[in-house]
């Protein structure tokens, strides 16, 4: 037989009484009945677990439930959010910026060949070095030798023509390599108290100069211009322009003094040391060449610049255009 602490003992299946005196069958239920109320105590102090069906406590279920609707709160918004980025439209590419047009080729005036000989040779031109008295000729024909002898330069005639012309939209050149005589006189001033302006008198000086200019022919002076113009593209590319053109570069003078402004009325000057100066500074900051044609006065001006635009059209009409790229 197997002892339990229980002080049964068991034999089969059948339960006896132990040996020993327990007080009789009364004290016997007693005793049991004491057992069982302490079991059921402790058991009401233990959680109820599941029972033989299965259930559980209410206390169970509502965790339960609780954590089953956080995992299907927690699915429903990621596949919301999912949903939102993929319907979401995607960053906008950028428009490639417009290509820029391609800057516009320089403006270039050709200048013909010398038409040939009866040997078909271009006439002979003397070198630039002995070119004075070639070109003094031709310029005598056209104006007299006296206007020549008094208003030019005549040494290096060329090169200081194409050194002052190149001059004329920036500083000026120093007076011993302009291919004119410096103008007589000083400028003839009005005093208005401390105002001072430009006299309508000081146009007068500029008459002999005025008188050269309308007795040049346009066409003339461009024919012997272009005769002449492989010295003046010489003497340019040896001023340090190797590549350029001085044609384009006279076209482009031409323009500058006809953009001069047409000052109308007394023009201010200042005197800050011993020469004349704009007092408006606009005019003042012109290019030299442009400070001429408001100096030499209104009516002047206007002279000049329509024997500059008629000179201009002369040399364009005897440019040939440059032919037309052939097209594919």
């Amino acid at each position: 037989m197997a002892r339990f602490n229980d002080g049964f003992t068991r034999a089969g299946a059948q339960r006896t009484r132990p040996s020993g005196g327990w007080g009789g069958r009364g004290v016997w239920r007693g005793r049991e009945q004491l057992a069982q109320n302490r079991v059921n105590d402790v058991l009401r102090r233990v959680p109820r677990q599941p029972d033989k069906d299965g259930q559980m406590s209410k206390t169970a279920w509502t965790l339960v439930v609780i954590a089953a609707l956080a995992v299907f709160g927690a699915l429903v918004f990621y596949r919301y959010r999912l949903y939102v980025q993929q319907q979401a439209p995607g960053p906008v590419a950028a428009a490639p910026a417009p290509e820029a047009p391609p800057p516009a080729p320089p403006t270039h005036y050709p200048v013909p060949p010398p038409p040939p000989t009866a040997v078909s040779q271009p006439p002979s031109l003397p070198t630039l070095e002995n070119s004075d008295s070639s070109l003094r000729a031709s310029l005598e024909q056209l104006v007299g030798k006296i206007a020549v002898e008094k208003l030019l330069n005549s040494k290096t005639l060329i090169q200081n023509l194409v050194l002052t012309i190149n001059s004329l939209d920036h500083d000026p050149v120093p007076q011993r390599v302009r291919p004119w005589q410096a103008v007589p006189g000083h400028p003839a001033v009005h005093a208005d108290g401390g105002n001072l302006t430009l006299s309508a008198d000081n146009a007068q000086r500029y008459a002999p100069y005025m008188a050269l200019v309308k007795a040049i022919d346009a066409k003339q002076l461009a024919g012997v211009y272009l005769s002449n113009y492989p010295l003046f593209q010489q003497a340019y590319r040896q001023q340090g322009y190797p590549d350029g053109y001085f044609n384009d570069r006279l076209i482009a003078i031409i323009d500058h003094l006809l953009a001069a402004p047409d000052v109308q009325g007394p023009i201010q000057v200042v005197q800050p040391k011993v020469l004349y100066e704009f007092a408006d500074p606009q005019l003042e900051q012109l290019s030299w060449g442009q400070k001429i044609m408001i100096r030499i006065g209104a009516d002047n001006e206007a002279l000049v610049k329509a024997k500059l635009q008629a000179i201009r059209a002369a040399i364009v009409a005897e440019t040939p255009p440059e032919p037309a790229a052939a097209t594919p």
